[in-house]
């Protein structure tokens, strides 16, 4: 099973999440630039049977440009998972983060983040992190978005998030 995750915006990242029929799990971090064209590519080379894209929200004291571009950009990864005729779903972070860091403590939404990825995939962690060293947030949320897909969605056939 081959599923891409999507945490758009200017800080998030495209990851491929696949899963063996021995139940071998790998996680690769392949862009962080996310746009509608590198989503379409990263389709195309890897054919997944599912892509999950984070669901787009205004944020709080975010301007109105800010949010017309991001508005933009999220279109466009829509755009490109249609083209490409995968199937998507567009996932709402609470629905995903409810299952994803069950068990984690921090004090913010990407300390617990932070955790469950080291929790489930430590060996895949150099492959995320950012040149000073730390876990890259939105590769870290696009793999559990990912994999929350992987498990919750694709492998129970579910399709209402």
């Amino acid at each position: 099973m081959i599923v891409i995750g999507v945490d758009p915006g200017s800080k998030g990242a495209i990851v491929v999440y696949r899963k063996s029929s021995s139940g071998t799990e790998w996680i690769e971090d392949i862009c962080r630039d996310v746009t509608g064209k590198n989503l379409y590519l990263a389709i195309i080379k890897w054919r997944p049977s599912h892509v999950f894209i984070e669901k787009a929200q205004s944020m709080p004291k975010q301007g109105i440009a800010s949010a017309f571009t991001y508005g933009t950009g999220y279109g466009g990864l829509i755009a490109a998972a249609d083209i490409a005729e995968v199937p998507y779903t567009l996932i709402s972070p609470r629905i995903w983060s409810a299952k994803m860091h069950l068990g984690c403590d921090g004090d913010t939404p990407k300390e617990k983040s932070a955790q469950s990825f080291l929790r489930q995939f430590q060996k895949w962690a150099d492959e995320i992190r950012n040149r000073n060293g730390k876990l890259h947030d939105g590769a870290v949320d696009a793999a559990l978005i990912a994999t929350y897909g992987a498990r919750h969605v694709v492998s129970h056939k579910a399709d209402v998030l």
